[in-house]
């Protein structure tokens, strides 16, 4: 694991895996309804109107089924001091790569994951070496489980598929805007997402995080992390938030995407780590789990 920034244990997992956010590749999306006419302010929206209201203020389904691959370079930093970089790539057929370099003091550390459509897989480099300190097979339950846990974009687009078991429990303020606040039961953990009022786009999602207090039988209070998607920008005419800040208490981690490409990735970026092919080679395939949370 790349070496971890003190007081930030609550938000593991949420770093590893950093937000393969811009991911509609493969998801399903909500279908287009007709134009509807404004609606009174004492009616509120079901889930499915919210999405689809949502999908078309990103500019459309139509253009968002266009996305055949996507690549994505920005920057990570904690309270405003940058802490790394990272790089990701997806495209069609469960091909990912994600590349995370963080450095910390004389502390360096670059762990790699991804999948090839067959073949899933993680390394982890320490300071500059170019040969993996670790390099092991993941099962597809286990990649996938590192992409979703960031991928919120991806999460969004994903959600058209569970409309129908979403509720909508009402008008919310979040982070200072109006909003449509819809909880989704189908996530293991408490989560509920936040529908801008007037821009129909998403705002966040708020989890509620599993206290190691809770898990020691003591009643503690909850506790909350907050995915806040920003600065949404157009890229081919499609709407996609370059900036996620991960908010927990007074801690805040923000990802900063400095370029996002449409339909240009190299192929060649999904090809096996030399470590991993070797693997493969050696080595039986992990036992192939979906996840236990999939629809």
């Amino acid at each position: 694991m790349p070496y971890r920034t003190p007081n930030l244990s609550l938000w593991s997992g949420l770093l590893i895996g950093t937000l393969m956010t811009c991911s509609p590749i493969l998801l399903s999306t909500a279908p287009a309804r007709a134009d509807e006419p404004s609606e009174p302010a004492r009616v509120t929206p079901d889930a499915g109107r919210l999405l689809t209201r949502c999908f078309r203020a990103m500019g459309g389904e139509s253009r968002i089924e266009r996305i055949r691959d996507l690549q994505i370079r920005g920057t990570i930093a904690i309270g405003g001091q940058s802490i790394g970089d990272l790089e990701m790539d997806f495209a069609e057929g469960d091909r990912s790569r994600v590349e995370i370099a963080i450095k910390s003091g004389e502390i360096a550390s670059t762990t790699v994951f991804g999948g090839d459509g067959t073949t899933s897989w993680e390394v982890e480099y320490q300071n500059q070496d170019t040969t993996p300190n670790r390099a092991m097979l993941l099962t597809p339950a286990e990649l996938s489980e590192r992409v979703k846990a960031n991928n919120w974009l991806g999460r969004l687009l994903h959600l058209a598929a569970d409309a129908s078991e979403m509720q909508t429990i009402g008008k919310r303020d979040y982070l200072g805007r109006d909003c449509w606040a819809v909880k989704i039961p189908a996530d293991r953990r408490s989560t509920v997402a936040y529908f801008d009022i007037e821009t129909r786009l998403i705002n966040g999602f708020r989890i509620e995080v599993d206290s190691p207090l809770n898990r020691s039988g003591t009643d503690a209070p909850s506790i909350f992390l907050d995915i806040v998607l920003e600065d949404w920008k157009s890229v081919e005419e499609i709407l996609l938030f370059h900036r996620v800040k991960l908010i927990q208490g007074e801690q805040v981690i923000t990802i900063t995407y400095d370029s996002i490409r449409i339909n240009e990735v190299d192929s060649n970026r999904f090809a096996l780590p030399p470590a991993v092919a070797e693997l493969v080679r050696t080595s039986p395939a992990p036992a192939s789990t979906p996840p236990s949370d999939q629809p």
